[in-house]
């Protein structure tokens, strides 16, 4: 299983595909750069600049979700159906080595990856921020967490996809999951603001199937200042802000993601076991 990891993430440091990742990210924060450097000219020190950088953040830190989203689908939309089709497979499984062991490595040299990716890109815009108006998100730590965690759902749906579906196909059905949950999240945040039922369901059931804009939201709520959530709870429209979080997620919720996990990964391992090589 170890060695199955160690080479998924030697091939996965070769491909072109991490390469643009990198370089995105790296022209995100550069852009960033820029654009908090320009807000601390315009405003100045002060707990105005300081305001607009934490909205300013969650703006750039939503971007690099979507690329982290990107990263962890098509990375590994591409770790299991080529393999398939070309019949390297089919000569791995033929040794003392398990189906089942055969994912897990998979899945494992996946998430060493992504989970450097994130951590390392995501501190880096926020020492960006930091260097350039002098802003620090309450808690920079949890918010790089749950976006992490993020990804890593978001992996392993599409690596269970993968073991079914060729690679375009696995790459876009997780994508288009991904958004349609964001989607159905803001839904349910209008339904909070407005009080209307059928969009709060619409978005309690998206978290339950797919809990990724969930974690957004509390990564969403561990960058803001506290001073701007006492603003937005005397709004009283919170909910109707898709870049704002009232509160952090329930114990529960963090439970289900972990089980979530558990039964899309399980289901990976079994329909590879299930798949005619």
């Amino acid at each position: 299983m170890r060695a199955v990891a160690r080479l998924t993430l030697q091939e996965l440091l070769r491909r072109r595909t991490t390469l643009v990742l990198l370089l995105t990210t790296l022209v995100v924060v550069a852009l960033s750069s820029w654009a908090f450097r320009a807000l601390a000219h315009a405003y100045g020190p002060g707990g105005e600049a300081m305001l607009f950088a934490s909205e300013q953040l969650i703006f750039v830190m939503l971007i690099f979700s979507g690329i982290l989203a990107l990263a962890a689908t098509f990375l590994s939309a591409a770790a299991v159906a080529p393999e398939i089709e070309s019949g390297v497979a089919l000569s791995l499984l033929a040794r003392p080595l398990t189906r089942m062991r055969y994912i897990l490595g998979k899945w494992l040299g996946l998430a060493a990856l992504i989970g450097v990716f994130s951590l390392l890109t995501g501190g880096l815009e926020f020492l960006t921020a930091f260097w350039a108006v002098g802003f620090v998100p309450p808690h920079p730590v949890y918010a790089l967490l749950a976006m992490t965690w993020e990804a890593l759902l978001l992996m392993t749906l599409a690596l269970a996809l993968s073991t079914r579906l060729s690679t375009i196909t696995s790459a876009i059905v997780g994508m288009v999951a991904f958004f349609v949950a964001w989607m159905a999240g803001i839904a349910g945040g209008l339904g909070q603001a407005l009080h209307n039922a059928t969009l709060l369901q619409i978005g309690g059931t998206a978290q339950i199937l797919l809990p990724t804009n969930g974690l957004w939201q509390a990564a969403e709520y561990y960058l803001e200042p506290p001073s701007v959530v006492v603003l937005l709870r005397s709004i009283g429209r919170i909910g109707a802000n898709p870049f704002a979080a009232l509160g952090p997620q329930t114990t529960a919720f963090y439970i289900w993601t972990a089980i979530w996990l558990l039964i899309v990964l399980g289901l990976a391992i079994w329909s590879m076991r299930r798949r005619e090589l």
